[in-house]
């Protein structure tokens, strides 16, 4: 996992923690199967590029991922 990824996978869970008393589980994308995907809520960082899962469902979701843009449903976010 790149460290720059785990960083923010760690940021995220420790703010998870202290505001909604929350745990949760850091994978990498290698790590986990169709199963993990069915049956957790998933916070899958890194863009189609980076990370296999959100390569494997981009093509089924209404939006572009850029590395400094987001268009969804044809509208651009920035």
């Amino acid at each position: 996992m790149d460290q720059k990824l785990l960083n923010s996978a760690r940021s995220i869970a420790s703010r998870f923690w202290r505001v909604a008393n929350g745990r949760t589980r850091i994978l990498r994308d290698v790590d986990f199967d169709n199963t993990v995907i069915r049956e957790f809520n998933l916070i899958l960082l890194g863009s189609q590029h980076f990370n296999r899962v959100t390569q494997e469902i981009i093509r089924d979701l209404p939006l572009e991922i850029g590395s400094n843009r987001l268009k969804l449903k044809g509208r651009g976010h920035n």
